[in-house]
Formats: C-alpha cells, structure tokens, sequence
C-alpha cells in the first residue's frame, strides 16, 4: 500500500450545478506551518487555514487572469504566479495582496523557492520564476525601509536580481536542488544553474525524447527539519516528459542513471511528480503512484496506488486530478481535483499530523 490515512478538505469551486469546471483548479502550494492555498482558472485564490476534516476554503483575492503557479515562502507570505506574466506577494494571514508586478512577458509558467527564509517574520528569500518567454527569473523578496505592504510591520518589496536566459521555448518546471537550481523546458532539456554569484547554467542535461513538464529533487532525509540541516549537496532528482518517461539522475556525475515509463496505460497520462521523504510520486489523471529505490541495487519500482474518486459523489469514481503539492513538514501528499476540494493523503507508518 502507497497511502494510509485520507483526509478531504472541502473547495469553493463548484458552481451551482455542482461542477467544480467553471473555476477550475490550476495550482495548489502549502506553506510552512500548514495553510494551503489553491489557485483556479478564473485568477481567484482559496486558503485553507486548517487540515481538519471538512475544513471549507476561504477567498484570498486574485490575477486578472489564470493562476498557474504558487509556492509558500513562509508562514504567511505566499507568491503567485498568472496567464498574463503577472506575479504577486500575499500575507495569507491577513488575506491581502502585499504588492504585483509584471514578472514575465508571457505567462508565469513555474515557480520555486529556491532559499529558506533567514528570517520567517521578515521572509528573506529567494524565489525563481520561469516563463513562456523562455527566462528564468530569480527574485528577492526582502523587506524594504521605505513604507509600503506590511507584514509584521515589516514593509515587504520583491526585486529581480537576475534574468537568465538559456532556453529555447518555454520553461516548464523548476527545482531546487541543493546547492543548485534546475529548470525544465519544453525544448526536452534541463538547465543546472549555481545559485550564488551570477547564477549561471553550469551545463544543459538532454535525456529526453518530449518537453519536460516536473522536476523534483531526491533526498534521502525523511523530516523537514533532517533536510534543512543537511549542508551536503542533493544527490538525486528526478525528471518526467510529456511522454510520460521518468529519469533518475546522479548530480556527482550529471548523468541519467534510470528512464522508466510511469505510465501503465496511454489512458493514465501522467503529469507531475512529487517528494515526499523517500519516496517519490508521480501523478495523473486518476491518482498517485508511489516509487520507492532499493538503495543497493538502484533500482525503483511502484510500491502502491491510489486511485482518486470524484469527490462527493459516489456514483462517479474518477476524477481528474488538477495539482498536488508535498507538505514542507513532510507529513502528507495534497491532491485538488477540480472543484478545488482537497485530499489529504498520508503514506502508511506515518503519523498523520491534523492541522
């Protein structure tokens, strides 16, 4: 079995029919300490405060246009990335948007954290953008001593440091991969980048036969706070393409060590992968399956599935699955469906922490 305890978190998405589509579900982040936001189609954004069960999503605010990436930067402060390049600072916990500013010429395709906070309360922090322009962004976010948003009486502001650009179309996916940061595009190729200094590409890695669409770094640490004490450089990360071919790659040597097909059916289109511990996950449509590697061998394998019904109605067993998200505490794998509506997934063995 890949999951234990399964929680549902209730969405705002629906709309009068009971269909969750007129908004739909297009980005979900969970920030340190728990909240979830979720980012729809329309360009609104939903906060969950809680992981207690039926916990219902509150209104954050929004982008004129489609939300297509989030990602928590501490507590309270949350970034989103839209269709039309625009980009925005929230504090969640005052649900108030702390400033926006034209980030990309085209959309904001992803975003990452790429440095944790030195000061939670102030949120210095790094965080990396990439664009259907083809660039890769990288953005301090600081605080500012000239008066403007607030948080904790901290007056915030967001700054371009650099732009880089290396890519021949758009930049699909990023990561952070200690002590690098990586980017993926849809030219079937992945970018290493230092993160100090100028931020240049180290190298190009091509292995793939598709654009890519997911990165995720390995780690073996299986707590939050084992990984951010680590100083020793990410060994492992994992790369998936539209065709559904997933890769294992050594950073020592920058080399491919294992491509497998997630997929087990052209009907199971597999579009993401996630870190949870040691485990990875790769999702689709209808679910999640679990990866685990025998460390002596090398090899991975699947370990479990969970198959995702339409949440609140029985008479309908598959839903599409829209975003899901690794919880910064290591706790538990998120899932959205469209409507919004959250699921919870914690693997066996594990204590299931209800925020």
């Amino acid at each position: 079995m890949g999951f234990g305890r399964v929680v549902e978190l209730r969405g705002r998405g629906a709309d009068k029919g009971g269909n969750g589509d007129a908004r739909g579900c297009s980005a979900m982040a969970v920030l340190e300490g728990g909240a979830v936001a979720v980012g729809f189609r329309d360009g609104s954004i939903d906060v969950h405060v809680s992981w207690q069960p039926g916990s219902i999503a509150v209104p954050l605010g929004g982008h004129a246009a489609q939300v297509v990436c989030l990602a928590g930067i501490t507590t309270r402060l949350l970034m989103s990335g839209a269709a039309d390049g625009s980009m925005s600072l929230w504090d969640a916990h005052a649900k108030s948007c702390l400033t926006t500013l034209v980030a990309h010429s085209g959309a904001v395709e992803a975003m990452r954290l790429i440095t944790e906070p030195e000061e939670p309360a102030a949120g210095r922090a790094l965080v990396v953008t990439g664009g259907d322009d083809w660039h890769v962004k990288v953005w301090h976010v600081r605080p500012e001593d000239a008066p403007g948003a607030v948080v904790s009486g901290v007056a915030m502001m967001v700054e371009a440091v650099a732009v880089l650009r290396r890519h021949s179309n758009t930049v699909s996916c990023l990561a952070a991969c200690r002590p690098y940061m990586l980017s993926g595009s849809k030219d079937w190729t992945i970018c290493v980048w230092e993160t100090k200094n100028e931020c240049k590409c180290l190298l190009d890695l091509e292995g793939h036969d598709a654009p890519i669409v997911s990165l995720a770094a390995l780690d073996t640490a299986d707590s939050a706070a084992l990984r951010h004490a680590r100083a020793d450089p990410c060994e492992a990360f994992a790369s998936l393409s539209a065709d559904g071919a997933l890769v294992i790659w050594e950073t020592a040597t920058w080399t491919a060590l294992r491509k497998m097909a997630t997929e087990a059916s052209s009907a199971l289109k597999t579009r993401q992968i996630l870190v949870l511990g040691p485990r990875l996950y790769s999702v689709d449509a209808f679910g999640l399956t679990s990866w685990a590697c025998d460390h002596e061998t090398h090899a991975w394998a699947r370990t479990g599935r969970l198959t995702i019904h339409k949440l609140g109605t029985r008479d309908d067993p598959i839903c599409s699955v829209t975003q899901a998200s690794a919880d910064p505490a290591g706790a538990a794998v998120l899932v959205a469906n469209h409507s919004g509506h959250i699921l919870v997934c914690a693997p066996p063995g594990r204590a299931y922490l209800g925020r």
